[in-house]
């Protein structure tokens, strides 16, 4: 079985990760900067910077929740800012409740095993099953902890669960899906191996706080270049 040291997340983990002195000043100094986020955005360099996305010069997306500007946030929440203006019409269906904190979007349903919500259904991805399929379902960040954070390990859960999301997909529809690479080797290897419904994707590498665009595979190891990822893929896959 592959280890790897589990990243420093602000606001995941059990409890008692939870209560160690460097997981609460992790979350002090994120709440932190949330608090005083009106007065760091403006002053930001990357208000007036861009990154490259589809062919596509796109600028990046800057928020207080969950400090953006500081993590792969600011590129993925951008990408999919994009995807959800251009398919405004038919079902929505999100993998892991995000688009919620950013006000970006209004899916008919969320499948979120942990957060709680209105809309939100508490299931495993994989024991999700609907009668209805989706015309755009959309998942941030998400897949890569199905298999990998989870106890026991399963080398094979990640793509049963990216299979299942595939397979809600109505004729004509698309899965909009992001998430670092470096983190899962499962996922990892499933994206380089290549997904024969794949419609397009790219792949974006941190430098600062800044990312540039490569059509190739590229995985870095998690948190090596900063918070959060050092490499990102995002995905654009029709239905099987």
């Amino acid at each position: 079985m592959l280890k790897t040291r589990k990243p420093l997340v602000a606001y995941g983990g059990n409890l008692l990760n939870k209560l160690r002195p460097r997981h609460i000043t992790v979350v002090l100094a994120n709440e932190g900067r949330m608090l005083f986020s009106r007065l760091i955005i403006p002053c930001l360099s990357l208000r007036k910077k861009h990154f490259l996305l589809w062919n596509s010069q796109t600028e990046y997306f800057l928020h207080k929740y969950n400090t953006t500007w500081r993590n792969e946030r600011s590129v993925e929440l951008s990408a999919v800012k994009q995807f959800l203006s251009l398919h405004t019409n038919g079902t929505l269906l999100e993998f892991g409740n995000v688009l919620e904190h950013y006000k970006l979007g209004d899916p008919d349903i969320v499948v979120d095993l942990y957060e709680k919500g209105l809309r939100v259904t508490n299931v495993d991805i994989v024991d999700f099953h609907s009668e209805v399929k989706f015309s755009s379902i959309v998942s941030i960040s998400t897949i890569e902890h199905v298999g990998w954070d989870e106890t026991p390990q399963s080398s094979t859960k990640t793509k049963i669960a990216l299979d299942r999301l595939i397979s809600l997909v109505s004729p004509g529809g698309i899965l909009f899906i992001t998430a670092p690479t470096g983190h899962n080797p499962f996922l990892d290897e499933i994206i380089r191996d290549g997904i024969p419904s794949m419609i397009r994707q790219t792949f974006l590498v941190r430098d600062g706080f800044e990312w540039n665009a490569q059509s190739q595979f590229v995985s870095i190891p998690y948190g090596s270049k900063g918070p959060g990822a050092a490499s990102v893929w995002i995905a654009e896959i029709g239905p099987n």
